[in-house]
């Protein structure tokens, strides 16, 4: 599967075109974006979530020997508010105005920032194992 694949599946259009929908609501906007990332990795709808998706490639990831993180999909939570950021690009290009802050963005004190998730990316528990085994640089 891939971006051929897309191109040629009307389903998948349908789905893609979510984000030219000015008044598209952001659960639709989630949906559309699990739907498209299922299918980019060759998985048939009905057989994945987001999640169980995630999952299996994490698994698959532990047995190579040159495993990288990075390459994972992003969590539930960081691919909503890329999915929200990418249809609001869709929107500016199209030349729909909308308010930033309504859209995954927050304001500081210097300036305008991405939201990229509202959780932790694990438990505290866990992120302090994680801390306590990485290696110390000198």
């Amino acid at each position: 599967a891939g971006e051929e694949e897309i191109y040629q599946c009307s389903e998948l259009q349908q789905v893609v075109n979510i984000f030219r929908d000015e008044n598209a609501c952001p659960d639709d906007i989630d949906e559309a974006e699990q739907k498209v990332l299922i299918a980019l990795h060759g998985r048939k709808k009905s057989e994945e979530t987001r999640d169980s998706l995630i999952f299996k490639l994490f698994q698959k990831s532990l047995v190579k020997n040159n495993f990288i993180l990075i390459f994972l999909p992003p969590t539930t939570a960081a691919a909503r508010e890329h999915s929200l950021r990418a249809y609001l690009q869709v929107q500016y290009w199209s030349g729909f105005a909308k308010r930033l802050l309504d859209w995954c963005w927050k304001e500081t004190k210097h300036g305008l920032f991405s939201v990229t998730t509202h959780k932790e990316p694990a438990a505290p528990a866990l992120l302090s194992l994680i801390s306590l085994q990485a290696p110390k640089r000198v």
